[in-house]
């Protein structure tokens, strides 16, 4: 019986320490767990810090580009407002040597009409002219041969 007793003693010593070591194992597991939770935790916070200054990042890159690009096209329609103005200004000097040809040409052919005129009006002035002096030489013949006659 005290051989049993001793036993049941020695059993009990080696459960009380089963069962210290399993609280043990138990608290170190725990801890071993909570210490792995931090770190992902930890982990999970840097990884949220990184996605944020990337985005933030982003977020200013895109930002710089989209004053490049503005400032880009207000440059851009700058120079196309500049080459219509000088466009118009062009069309505009176009069309008014155009006009001052055209008045020319039109003075030129008042002119070439108005020569013409004077031209015909001193041919038959002319021609008036000469008929008159042929019919006055007619005259004088006739006047000298009847002198020649009378003589």
């Amino acid at each position: 019986m005290e051989s049993q007793l001793d036993q049941q003693h020695e059993l009990r010593g080696i459960l009380e320490r089963v069962q210290k070591r399993t609280v043990d194992i138990a608290e170190i597991v725990q801890s071993s767990l909570r210490q792995r939770e931090d770190e992902l935790k930890r982990r999970e916070i840097e990884m949220a810090k990184l996605e944020r200054d990337m985005l933030e990042d982003e977020t200013i890159q895109i930002e710089l580009e989209e004053k490049k690009l503005t400032e880009e096209e207000r440059k851009l329609q700058s120079r196309k407002d500049v080459l219509l103005k000088l466009k118009q200004t062009q069309n505009e000097e176009i069309n008014r040597l155009r006009e001052q040809r055209q008045n020319a040409i039109a003075n030129n052919q008042k002119d070439e009409a108005r020569l013409r005129q004077e031209e015909r009006n001193a041919k038959e002035s002319l021609a008036m002219t000469k008929k008159k002096l042929e019919q006055e030489n007619e005259r004088r013949s006739a006047q000298n041969r009847l002198i020649e006659v009378e003589l």
